[in-house]
C-alpha cells in the first residue's frame, strides 16, 4: 500500500469512527465535596482537542511544577517534560518527519520512552514501540513493516542497530540515548546524533491535531512477527476517558476541556495518581495504564531503574515514590511481589498503594488474597483484554472473592460461536470472546488480518483477539485460553491457562507452562514445565497428582518436566517457543 493510499485510508477510517461527545455520567463513591467541584467542570470552556497529546499540553500548562516523570534520582516536573519534548519534536520536524511519521522506540524504561512518545504525538506521528530483546531479522522487519523514518535507542543497543541501518532506507532520523557505555567493539551507529544534543534546539511549536491521527501499537502475541493494531487517536483518547477515571475512584469524564482544572484540583487536594508500571513500557498494559493514561489527569509515572523485575526495587519504589497505582502482568509479578512482603514483614509503609491493575495473563486469587492479606485497602482489577481491544475485568477487594479466571462482561463484550450464534449463559458452549466496544481500524498493512480479526456480525463490529470462553449462568465469562494455544488430544480440547492454573495451586510452584507436543495415538499430549518456588521441593508426579483433585485427567500433563525458571517476555506474558525447547532438553537429559 503506497504511503498515499495509507493517508487515505487513515482518514477514511477515522472519518467513520467519529466520537461521541458523552455528558455527565454514573457518579461513583466519592465525596459530595468532589463531585459539587466535578459538576462545575463541565462549565470549563477552554478548546483541548480529544488527543493524548494536546491533553497533555494542556495539562503541562496547567500544572507546570508538578512532576510528570521520575525514575529513581531523575524528576522531571510536567513543564520540562513537555519542553524536553518539544525539543525532540523539533528534530523530528526538521528531519522530514510530519503528520503520520513513524518513530520507533528501541528503548528500555526511561524518561526519554516517555519524551519519544509524547514528541512523536506532537508532530502528529505515531510513535512505535520496539521490543528491546529483539534482534537483527526481527529488528529489521519491524522497523520496515512500521516504514519507521525515524528510531530513538539505547547505546547498549547500538551494535544491533549499527548492523541493520543499511537495510532501513526510510530511516531519516537516529538518535542515541546514553545509557553507558555500547557494547564491546561497537563502532557506533553512522550518522546518529545525541538525544542531549538535541535538547539544545528550540522547542518545536504546538501542531493543533486535525482528527485523522492514529495511534499504534506493535503486538507479537505469542506465534508469528509483530502485527501494528491501529486506532483513531481521537478514539482512543475518548476510551480512556470514559473508563479510567472509574477504575480510580473518579468521576466519568467525556470532555477534554476539563481535564486540566481536574489536575489542579487534583494536585491541590494531594490525590494525584502516581502510577508505575511493573512491565515494560514498550508493551500496552504498562506504557497506556502506567503511563499515557495517567498523565491525563495529570498523574506521575514512576519507573523502575532495573531492566527486569526485582520484587524488592518495586516495593522500595512504591514506597519512596508513594505510588498509588502499580500495573502488573498476572501471576508472574504478583507472586514475587507477595513472596517479597512475606519475607520482609514492616520493611515498607505502601500503604499509599490503592490499586493494581492487571492485565494479559493469569492472576490466581491465592495470590490476589495474600496481597490485600498485606494492604487491606488495596482493589485489585484483573482485566480481560489484549492490545486488540478489552473485554471484561474482576475486582477483588478485602472481604470479596472472585474466581481466578472469571470476568464480568463489559456492556459490549459477546461470546460467539465458530458459525455466528452468540453462547447462551449457562449452556456450557465455548465460544470465542468479542470485543465491541472501542475496536481497532484494523493491522496495519495486513488487509487480510484485519477481516479476520475486525468483523461485524448482526450489524456490530467486534475485534476477536483469540481468547476462548464459556459464559456462566450469571452472565459472567470464564476465560478458557488463547484459541491458537489449543491442545487436541484425542478429540478433546484442553486450554493450556487452565491447566497451568491448577498446577500453579500446589504451594511448592512457582510458576508453569503447559503445551502440546506430537502423539502417535492422541494426535498431541499435554505436557509441560514447572519451576519451584526457592527453598521448596516437590517432584513432578506430586504436582501433577496434587492438580488431579481439580481437573479432569485427560487434561492433566503426561510429562511434566522441572526447570530452573519457566521462561516468559519481561512483560510476563508465556514464552511457549522456549519453553517447549526447555522440554525437550530436560526430557532427552533424562531418557
Amino acid at each position: 500500500m503506497s504511503r498515499l493510499h495509507r493517508k487515505r485510508f487513515a482518514a477514511n477510517a477515522v472519518s467513520s469512527l467519529t466520537p461521541r461527545r458523552y455528558g455527565r455520567a454514573g457518579r461513583i463513591g466519592s465525596s459530595t465535596r468532589f463531585w459539587s467541584f466535578a459538576d462545575s467542570l463541565w462549565q470549563h470552556s477552554g478548546a483541548v482537542h480529544t488527543h493524548f497529546g494536546a491533553i497533555w499540553e494542556a495539562i503541562s500548562d496547567a500544572i507546570p511544577d508538578a512532576p510528570a516523570v521520575v525514575q529513581g534520582k531523575r524528576r522531571f516536573d510536567w513543564r520540562t517534560y513537555e519542553q524536553r519534548a518539544a525539543r525532540l519534536a523539533r528534530a523530528f520536524l526538521d528531519a522530514g518527519l510530519g503528520p503520520h511519521s513513524k518513530v520507533g522506540m528501541y528503548l528500555y524504561n526511561s524518561p526519554e520512552y516517555c519524551e519519544t512518545n509524547f514528541a512523536a504525538i506532537k508532530v502528529r506521528g505515531v510513535p512505535i514501540n520496539v521490543n528491546y530483546r529483539y534482534l537483527d531479522h526481527e529488528l529489521v522487519y519491524l522497523l520496515d513493516n512500521a516504514d519507521a523514518e525515524a528510531l530513538v535507542f539505547h547505546r547498549s543497543l547500538s551494535d544491533r542497530v549499527a548492523r541493520v541501518q543499511s537495510q532501513l532506507p526510510r530511516l531519516r532520523l537516529l538518535v542515541e540515548v546514553d545509557d553507558g557505555p555500547p557494547p564491546g567493539g561497537s563502532r557506533g551507529v553512522h550518522g546518529a546524533v545525541h538525544y542531549e544534543a538535541l535538547q539544545q534546539l528550540a522547542p518545536a511549536d504546538r501542531i493543533a491535531p486535525q482528527g485523522d491521527e492514529i495511534y499504534m501499537l506493535y503486538t507479537g502475541g505469542t506465534t508469528g512477527m509483530p502485527k501494528g493494531v491501529m486506532y483513531a487517536m481521537s478514539d482512543f483518547t475518548q476510551f480512556f476517558l470514559k473508563t479510567y477515571p472509574q477504575m480510580i475512584g473518579l468521576p466519568k469524564l467525556g470532555a477534554a476541556e476539563a481535564l486540566p482544572a481536574l489536575a489542579r484540583e487534583l494536585r491541590a487536594r494531594g490525590e494525584s495518581t502516581v502510577s508505575m508500571s511493573g512491565p515494560p513500557l514498550m508493551h500496552g498494559t504498562g506504557c497506556w495504564l502506567g503511563m499515557m493514561v495517567p498523565h491525563l489527569l495529570g498523574g506521575t509515572a514512576a519507573l523502575l531503574e532495573k531492566r527486569g523485575l526485582d520484587a524488592i526495587e518495586l516495593w522500595d519504589t512504591v514506597s519512596r515514590d508513594r505510588v498509588t497505582l502499580l500495573v502488573i502482568v498476572g501471576d508472574a509479578f504478583a507472586r514475587p511481589m507477595l513472596r517479597a512482603l512475606d519475607e520482609n514483614p514492616g520493611r515498607w509503609d505502601a500503604s499509599c498503594l490503592k490499586t493494581i491493575v492487571s492485565s494479559g495473563a493469569m492472576f490466581s486469587l491465592e495470590i490476589k488474597q495474600g496481597l490485600i492479606r498485606h494492604l487491606p485497602e488495596l482493589a485489585i482489577a484483573d482485566v480481560l483484554g489484549s492490545t486488540e481491544g478489552g473485554m471484561g475485568s474482576s475486582l477483588v477487594r478485602a472481604g470479596a472473592s472472585a474466581e481466578t479466571a472469571r470476568f464480568a462482561m463489559n456492556p459490549t463484550t459477546r461470546v460467539f460461536t465458530d458459525d455466528g450464534r452468540e453462547v447462551k449463559p449457562g449452556s456450557g458452549e465455548i465460544g470465542m470472546v468479542a470485543n465491541g466496544g472501542m475496536v481497532p481500524i484494523g493491522y496495519y498493512k495486513d488487509p487480510e488480518k484485519s477481516a479476520r480479526t475486525f468483523r461485524t456480525i448482526g450489524g456490530v463490529r467486534y475485534g476477536f483477539a483469540g481468547d476462548m470462553a464459556t459464559v456462566e449462568a450469571d452472565g459472567t465469562i470464564t476465560l478458557l485460553g488463547r484459541g491458537s494455544n489449543c491442545i487436541n488430544s484425542g478429540g478433546e480440547k484442553i486450554f493450556p491457562e487452565e491447566v497451568e492454573e491448577a498446577l500453579k495451586v500446589h504451594a511448592a510452584v512457582e510458576d508453569a507452562l503447559v503445551f502440546g507436543v506430537p502423539d502417535e495415538r492422541f494426535g498431541q499430549r499435554v505436557v509441560g514445565v514447572a519451576s519451584l518456588a526457592p527453598g521448596a521441593a516437590a517432584t513432578p508426579e506430586e504436582i501433577v497428582a496434587d492438580a488431579r483433585t481439580r481437573l479432569a485427567s485427560f487434561k492433566l500433563p503426561k510429562q511434566l518436566e522441572l526447570v530452573a525458571v519457566v521462561p516468559r517476555a519481561p512483560n510476563g506474558k508465556a514464552d511457549y517457543p522456549a519453553a517447549k525447547k526447555l522440554f525437550e532438553a530436560a526430557a532427552a537429559a533424562t531418557v
